[in-house]
């Protein structure tokens, strides 16, 4: 029997495959977890636990996903906006976007309560906040859909639509304002939110979606946005197809204004209502939009530019979108031009348009000129994805492509352009991401990610799998992903099972860990803004709440958190902060669950939300509450060596373990059955305040016993934090 201590003191492998756990001969092997649950890996390889997160609004449709989009002017002015069936709605600054507020006259106590206002009583249907009421204080911090409206009164109804009863609320007394959720209207359905795919620039964006026409996304205020259908007039052009090359003619019945289109053959269809054609007679080029369908041979069409003639031509080009034809799958911005990408009929064709002129795709030989062109693949494939660095990243099931100029020195034309498959790492439907000089992908299957890389040695750019530690932990696959670059490199990638797997990446000191995210609820989606020294990271999560299905927009507080009071690790909390009181309401959505809480910096026993309100046993000032969550640390099972070798098929008996900790406060260390408390609380505290936050050794003596597995297991289930620097078990091993 020998005595050693082997410390445990990287985790920047992540949480490992079941296959690595037998490789103590490699140096992963040392820099990973059996378990990494609801932590958060840093660059410095510790073990952080993830912060919980608030509760922002309910999405508008409870019955039905939403998806959310970044909309990024600058640091400073960040937007998520959620997307829903046919609606959009916007989130700023870590709230709702409301239009200008409405101020209250008077609410009365009736079944339904009917609001009075001074100005222009909201439309029906429309979602309200009020807030500010004095007297009449049970609706204030409350959402609302307006029925029933007259000018100046409307009547309460909650966001289910029953009627509010304010019969037994006390009496209105004064004050108190409504303010109506913006939203606007948008044309893409429930099922086709998830497919929706952007880009940005300034305050701009282009969304496309394969089934409806691209739309432009225009902030001009916080409280003013515009969703426009691209019309292509004078100034711009619209893509085209190759010419015809059929013998077909179409004769236009004039040159300008409301035609007839005639062809020769059947060539119309219903589908191509909003289509344009191109046609030329001799030396005279025009193009009209269709906007009535007859028959096979007939439409009617508004000419946007002059046509040449009036007689029959086969010189003619279909537009290469329409309703036929499909619309494009992805755009991009690259190299001044705004790319357009993959269409049901032409699924390996993308556009680029003239530099500068987002809306001109005219095709010509100069350098500035719009672009088209079409992939060779030998195999049935298509477009899925796009995303620019220094070339063009193109995702295919076939695997990746890059086009470029082939020069660094110059762009792109129609002259000049290179378009080449990288390799054989198919790809799946999921936007990438970058870090550093690296893309991320996620290859075909679902379940793997790739790290798409130039290589100098072959000139191309090869895939490494970043899931190689930890092969198991996409599960049955991503939905998507999204990248919170600050304070760490955490890709936040959302699973099918409604679980959450993130990789910190730090490419110098070769940091890749994965752990695992699950909290009490199904997560739909995620997106990531900026938010001062952190990236804010949102979420769509989906819960059974007192029995129904909610869906809820949230997003993940801060890992920095300053006073320990600020210490946020519950999931959908809220926070009261102001005058101390031993009792909190406006919780409906926690209706019957069990909620933790922290008061004043200090753990409450557990309750049960009861009519959207809670009693405390004790007041406070600064309160936070919400679903509680475990976070687990579990080691690999230790190697220490002995004289004869490897100490795993050994008797072991761990004697005691000191975790390092670095600015927490309570957690539990054992076997992962017997879990000792460690305690925080010394002599010179006062016993009516907390604990502090520690920083230093805690020492545990660990449970007797001679286990088989010899692993250690940190965890925490209050509402506080913990950051695992280090394990140092000290050991008595058998030989």
């Amino acid at each position: 029997m020998g005595g050693s201590s082997k410390p445990i003191q990287n985790f920047a492998g992540g949480e490992a495959s079941p296959k690595l756990r037998g490789r103590t001969d490699v140096v992963p092997y040392f820099a990973c977890a059996e378990t990494l649950e609801n932590v958060l890996v840093t660059h410095y390889g510790s073990a952080l636990r993830t912060p919980g997160t608030r509760h922002v609004a309910r999405l508008k449709l409870q019955a039905k996903p939403a998806k959310l989009i970044p909309f990024i002017f600058s640091t400073g002015q960040s937007y998520i906006l959620e997307f829903g069936d046919l609606y959009m709605r916007v989130y700023q600054g870590g709230g709702s976007v409301t239009e200008t507020a409405i101020n209250i006259s008077g609410i009365t106590k009736a079944n339904p309560a009917v609001v009075t206002v001074s100005g222009v009583a909201p439309a029906n249907g429309k979602f309200v906040d009020i807030s500010g009421v004095v007297g009449m204080t049970q609706v204030n911090s409350k959402r609302y859909i307006v029925a029933n409206r007259t000018s100046t009164t409307f009547e309460l109804t909650d966001e289910d639509g029953n009627n509010v009863n304010s019969s037994g609320y006390t009496t209105y007394s004064s004050a108190g304002i409504v303010e109506v959720v913006y939203e606007i209207v948008t044309p893409w359905s429930e099922t086709q939110v998830p497919d929706l795919k952007f880009t940005q620039q300034a305050d701009v964006m282009y969304l496309v979606h394969p089934s409806i026409t691209p739309r432009v996304l225009s902030r001009l205020s916080s409280t003013s946005w515009t969703l426009a259908e691209i019309a292509y007039d004078t100034f711009d052009y619209p893509p085209f197809l190759d010419i015809n090359t059929s013998a077909t003619t179409i004769t236009p019945s004039a040159t300008t204004g409301s035609v007839t289109l005639t062809a020769s053959a059947a060539l119309f269809s219903a589908t191509q209502v909003g289509a344009y054609f191109q046609i030329t007679h001799g030396s005279t080029t025009g193009y009209a939009k269709i906007t009535a369908y007859t028959d096979t041979t007939h439409v009617t069409a508004t000419v946007i530019v002059t046509l040449g003639n009036t007689t029959a031509t086969d010189d003619w080009y279909e537009g290469a979108w329409s309703g036929k034809n499909g619309y494009p799958k992805d755009v991009k911005f690259y190299e001044n031009r705004l790319y357009y990408f993959s269409t049901t009929a032409n699924p390996l064709n993308f556009w680029g348009s003239a530099i500068e002129q987002y809306d001109d795709f005219g095709l010509g030989s100069a350098d500035d000129d719009a672009v088209a062109y079409s992939i060779s693949s030998a195999q049935v494939d298509r477009i899925l994805w796009a995303y620019p660095t220094n070339v063009m990243h193109l995702g295919t099931a076939a695997g990746p492509f890059t086009a470029s100029s082939g020069s660094s020195s110059s762009p792109i034309s129609a002259t000049n352009i290179s378009v080449k498959q990288q390799n054989e790492n198919g790809s799946a439907d999921v936007s990438p991401v970058r870090i550093g000089s690296y893309v991320y992908y996620v290859e075909r299957s679902g379940k793997l990610i790739g790290q798409l890389a130039y290589n100098l040695d072959t000139d191309s750019y090869i895939t490494d799998n970043i899931t190689y530690l930890s092969d198991h932990i996409l599960g049955d696959g991503v939905v998507t992903m999204a990248l919170q670059r600050y304070p760490y490199n955490i890709l936040w990638c959302v699973l099918d099972d409604g679980t959450v797997a993130t990789l910190t990446r730090e490419q110098k000191n070769d940091v890749k860990g994965w752990t695992r995210q699950e909290i009490d609820g199904f997560i739909e989606d995620v997106a990531v803004i900026p938010n001062g020294l952190e990236d804010q990271v949102w979420l769509i999560v989906k819960r059974t709440i007192d029995g129904d299905t909610r869906r809820y927009v949230e997003y993940v507080m801060p890992h920095e958190f300053g006073a320990q009071d600020n210490a946020w690790f519950v999931n959908s909390g809220l926070e009261y902060d102001g005058t101390a009181v031993s009792s909190l309401s406006n919780l409906d959505h926690l209706e019957g669950e069990e909620v933790q809480i922290l008061v004043d910096g200090a753990v409450h026993p557990n309750k049960t939300v009861t009519s959207g309100a809670v009693t405390l046993d004790y007041s406070g000032e600064h309160i936070i509450i919400g679903l509680g969550y475990t976070s687990t640390i579990k080691t690999m099972d230790i190697e220490a060596g002995s004289q004869t070798g490897s100490a795993q098929a050994k008797p072991m008996q761990i004697g005691k373990v000191t975790v390092r900790l670095l600015n927490s406060l309570g957690c539990n260390v054992g076997n992962g059955t017997t879990m000792d408390e460690v305690s925080f609380r010394d002599s010179s505290m006062a016993m009516d305040s907390p604990p502090t936050l520690f920083s230093g050794d805690k020492e545990v003596q660990f449970p007797s016993g001679h286990p088989k597995n010899k692993y250690i297991y940190v965890t925490q289930t209050q509402p506080l934090p913990l950051h695992v620097l280090a394990i140092f078990p000290k050991l008595l091993l058998s030989d």
